[in-house]
């Protein structure tokens, strides 16, 4: 198991065994738009998302593909994303 790897699935029990909150891991495919709001041109991430009242953790463009996480609690929401926290990320 590579390093990434390893990284993510100890936030991911984090989340479920301490936190007992939603963490969504989310393949995003290529042409969607990273929100929920309906886009005219584009799918949505409700589109591939049912599961109410979750947000993602970053930002990835229309035109790539890749991992997002996406969570109900604010607190993680701001850890993953926010840049003063330097999680490592891979593009």
């Amino acid at each position: 198991m590579n390093d990434y790897a390893l990284r993510f699935r100890t936030l991911f029990l984090l989340c479920l065994i301490i936190f007992s909150m939603p963490l969504i891991a989310l393949n995003k495919p290529f042409g969607t738009s990273c929100q929920f709001s309906a886009h005219e041109t584009r799918p949505s991430l409700g589109n591939w998302v049912k599961t109410p009242d979750v947000y993602p953790a970053g930002w990835l463009d229309a035109d790539s593909e890749g991992l997002l996480l996406l969570t109900d609690e604010g607190v993680l929401q701001a850890r993953i994303a926010k840049p003063r926290h330097k999680l490592v990320k891979r593009y």
